[in-house]
């Protein structure tokens, strides 16, 4: 727990534009092993860091779910597709006005 705090005294980013979630086990059904619970994952409120590219690894939150996904390619513009790195899992199809997406800048793995 110490290297993870020494790790977020070390960053520099400005507190007021982006701050660390820990993640539960609903944020990982789907990517796990490589994600997991007790990690943190480092998120912006800037649009301009949350502009996501197919492959971008992003946080989804809507009203019912809260899940770590793959941004993946919309034919529609007015929807977002999000594949889990599962291939099991089917590919979460939602229109862009029912989610709020965030792309994962930063990983820490917990010790």
């Amino acid at each position: 727990m110490d290297d993870i705090k020494e790790l977020l005294n070390s960053i520099e980013y400005d507190p007021d534009l982006y701050f660390y979630l820990r993640l539960k086990p609903s944020h990982v059904l789907g990517v796990e092993p490589f994600y997991a619970v007790g990690d943190l994952i480092l998120l912006s409120i800037l649009s301009s860091e949350n502009r996501c590219k197919p492959g971008d690894l992003c946080i989804i939150l809507t009203d019912t779910l809260q899940l770590i996904r793959i941004f993946d390619k919309s034919d529609d513009p007015e929807y977002c597709v999000f594949a889990a790195s599962n291939s099991k899992i089917p590919p979460l199809v939602l229109h862009k006005n029912r989610c709020r997406v965030y792309r994962i800048i930063q990983h820490i793995k917990e010790s």
